[in-house]
């Protein structure tokens, strides 16, 4: 599910087989008129405490970055939430952001 929108890099650790997810997907996909953004003076935006994303703009990216936040949280799907889920992985926490008629975001 992650593959196509990113790399999984391997973690040198003698104790475990870790790997850390670099999305590489970055999608134009923030209503910055309908969200709650807090910006700087600058104009630049500094948090996000709503989220509306355009559904067109996501329809089958399955994680990605915005362009207002890429040193920030990487976005994902319902769908990468059931399968990290399903392969009971661990080390992973998700906090649904936004959702409608067509899916979710975490």
């Amino acid at each position: 599910v992650l593959l196509p929108f990113g790399e999984l890099l391997p973690l040198v650790c003698a104790d475990s087989e870790l790997f850390v997810y670099n999305p590489l997907r970055v999608v134009d996909a923030l209503d910055g008129e309908r969200s709650k953004v807090v910006r700087f003076s600058s104009g630049r935006v500094m948090d996000i405490r709503q989220y509306v994303l355009r559904s067109e703009a996501i329809r089958g990216v399955h994680a990605f970055k915005i362009p207002e936040m890429t040193r920030g949280s990487l976005l994902v799907s319902s769908a990468v939430v059931e399968a990290v889920k399903n392969a009971d992985l661990r080390g992973t926490e998700f906090e649904r952001v936004w959702a409608d008629d067509a899916g979710s975001c975490q």
